[in-house]
Protein backbone atom coordinates (compact mmCIF):
# COMPACT_ATOMS: atom_id res chain seq x y z
CA UNK A 1 0.00 0.00 0.00
CA UNK A 2 1.31 3.46 -0.86
CA UNK A 3 2.07 5.88 1.94
CA UNK A 4 -0.57 8.59 2.30
CA UNK A 5 0.93 11.99 1.44
CA UNK A 6 0.62 14.51 4.27
CA UNK A 7 -0.02 18.18 3.55
CA UNK A 8 0.08 21.22 5.81
CA UNK A 9 -1.91 24.17 4.48
CA UNK A 10 -1.17 27.60 5.95
CA UNK A 11 -3.44 30.48 4.93
CA UNK A 12 -5.24 33.24 6.81
CA UNK A 13 -8.36 33.05 4.63
CA UNK A 14 -10.58 30.42 6.32
CA UNK A 15 -12.90 29.95 3.32
CA UNK A 16 -10.02 29.37 0.91
CA UNK A 17 -8.29 27.09 3.42
CA UNK A 18 -11.46 25.04 3.90
CA UNK A 19 -12.07 24.60 0.18
CA UNK A 20 -8.42 23.72 -0.49
CA UNK A 21 -8.38 21.26 2.41
CA UNK A 22 -11.62 19.58 1.32
CA UNK A 23 -10.40 19.36 -2.27
CA UNK A 24 -7.07 17.73 -1.36
CA UNK A 25 -8.77 15.34 1.07
CA UNK A 26 -11.09 14.27 -1.77
CA UNK A 27 -7.94 13.40 -3.74
CA UNK A 28 -6.73 11.09 -0.94
CA UNK A 29 -4.26 13.34 0.86
CA UNK A 30 -3.99 13.61 4.64
CA UNK A 31 -4.42 17.32 5.37
CA UNK A 32 -3.98 19.55 8.39
CA UNK A 33 -4.39 23.31 8.37
CA UNK A 34 -3.66 26.48 10.26
CA UNK A 35 -4.63 30.10 9.75
CA UNK A 36 -1.74 31.23 11.92
CA UNK A 37 1.76 31.50 10.47
CA UNK A 38 3.29 31.54 13.95
CA UNK A 39 1.99 27.99 14.53
CA UNK A 40 3.28 26.61 11.24
CA UNK A 41 6.87 25.74 12.31
CA UNK A 42 5.57 23.81 15.34
CA UNK A 43 3.09 22.00 13.11
CA UNK A 44 5.85 21.04 10.68
CA UNK A 45 7.74 19.46 13.58
CA UNK A 46 4.69 17.68 15.02
CA UNK A 47 2.91 16.61 11.81
CA UNK A 48 5.97 15.97 9.57
CA UNK A 49 4.18 16.89 6.34
CA UNK A 50 5.54 15.86 2.98
CA UNK A 51 4.55 19.23 1.51
CA UNK A 52 3.61 22.60 3.01
CA UNK A 53 1.45 25.06 1.11
CA UNK A 54 2.37 28.40 2.71
CA UNK A 55 0.71 31.72 1.99
CA UNK A 56 3.22 34.52 1.49
CA UNK A 57 1.08 37.24 3.05
CA UNK A 58 -0.01 36.34 6.58
CA UNK A 59 -0.96 38.65 9.45
CA UNK A 60 1.63 39.01 12.19
CA UNK A 61 4.39 37.16 10.35
CA UNK A 62 4.82 36.82 6.60
CA UNK A 63 5.18 33.46 4.91
CA UNK A 64 8.82 34.06 3.96
CA UNK A 65 9.71 34.55 7.64
CA UNK A 66 7.79 31.38 8.49
CA UNK A 67 9.69 29.49 5.80
CA UNK A 68 12.99 30.82 7.13
CA UNK A 69 12.08 29.48 10.60
CA UNK A 70 11.15 26.09 9.14
CA UNK A 71 14.47 25.92 7.27
CA UNK A 72 16.36 26.40 10.56
CA UNK A 73 15.36 22.85 11.58
CA UNK A 74 14.06 21.20 8.39
CA UNK A 75 15.86 21.59 5.08
CA UNK A 76 14.03 18.80 3.29
CA UNK A 77 10.30 19.50 3.61
CA UNK A 78 8.92 20.65 0.29
CA UNK A 79 7.26 24.05 0.46
CA UNK A 80 4.97 25.59 -2.12
CA UNK A 81 4.42 29.27 -1.51
CA UNK A 82 0.97 30.68 -2.25
CA UNK A 83 0.04 34.14 -3.44
CA UNK A 84 -3.15 35.91 -4.45
CA UNK A 85 -1.22 38.94 -5.62
CA UNK A 86 0.33 40.14 -8.83
CA UNK A 87 2.84 37.65 -10.19
CA UNK A 88 5.44 40.24 -11.14
CA UNK A 89 5.87 41.53 -7.57
CA UNK A 90 6.27 37.96 -6.30
CA UNK A 91 8.49 36.77 -9.14
CA UNK A 92 10.94 39.62 -8.56
CA UNK A 93 11.65 38.28 -5.06
CA UNK A 94 12.07 34.57 -5.92
CA UNK A 95 15.75 34.49 -4.95
CA UNK A 96 14.80 35.08 -1.31
CA UNK A 97 12.41 32.15 -0.96
CA UNK A 98 14.65 29.81 1.10
CA UNK A 99 14.37 26.78 -1.13
CA UNK A 100 10.64 26.84 -1.82
CA UNK A 101 9.77 24.30 -4.51
CA UNK A 102 7.18 26.32 -6.37
CA UNK A 103 4.84 29.29 -6.19
CA UNK A 104 1.11 28.65 -6.47
CA UNK A 105 -0.92 31.62 -7.65
CA UNK A 106 -4.41 31.15 -6.21
CA UNK A 107 -6.05 32.53 -9.34
CA UNK A 108 -4.77 29.48 -11.24
CA UNK A 109 -7.13 27.14 -9.37
CA UNK A 110 -6.71 23.94 -7.41
CA UNK A 111 -5.89 21.80 -10.44
CA UNK A 112 -2.72 23.87 -10.79
CA UNK A 113 -2.02 23.37 -7.06
CA UNK A 114 -2.21 19.61 -7.61
CA UNK A 115 0.12 19.86 -10.60
CA UNK A 116 2.67 21.80 -8.51
CA UNK A 117 2.30 19.31 -5.66
CA UNK A 118 2.97 16.36 -7.95
CA UNK A 119 6.01 18.15 -9.36
CA UNK A 120 7.35 18.90 -5.87
CA UNK A 121 6.91 15.26 -4.81
CA UNK A 122 9.03 14.08 -7.75
CA UNK A 123 12.00 16.15 -6.61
Amino acid sequence: MDKQIKLLLVDDEPDFLESMSTWFKSKGFLVTTTTNGKDAPKMVEAFSPDVVFLDILLPGIDGISVLKQIREFNQSVRVILMSAYVRKSVDEKKDNFYGASQIFYKEDGLDKALELLESALKK
